[in-house]
């Protein structure tokens, strides 16, 4: 039987050694985030054809900020906590500008 804190010690390996190679893949530009901010046109479209999108930041912003919050919380207390209602409320809303800006637009 395995016990608790090598189960521990193999997961965060495991999601260390996931997070190692997304972040080499984009270093090497096999995964590549050109479109990850802007809106219309198509991923291979030339830049002049996308425009920012002010709802896609504040989505990554509020989606990395609670992953943030999260992780230190987890680290901090060495254990998985419960999410927070109200970080689940700030995602919704968050959510729901991203798609508000997305209907506005049609």
């Amino acid at each position: 039987m395995v016990s608790g804190s090598v189960l521990a010690w193999l997961l965060g390996s495991w999601f260390a050694a996931v997070a190692a190679l997304i972040a080499y893949r984009i270093l090497t530009g096999q995964i590549s985030l050109g479109g990850v901010l802007a809106r219309g046109g198509e991923p291979d479209a030339p830049a002049e054809s996308r425009k920012f999108s002010p709802e896609r930041a504040q989505l990554l912003l509020v989606t990395l900020a609670g992953l943030a919050s999260y992780v230190a919380t987890a680290l901090s207390q060495q254990r998985m906590p419960e999410l927070d209602s109200s970080v689940l409320a700030l995602f919704a809303l968050s959510h729901a500008v991203y798609l508000g800006g997305k209907i506005a637009r049609r």
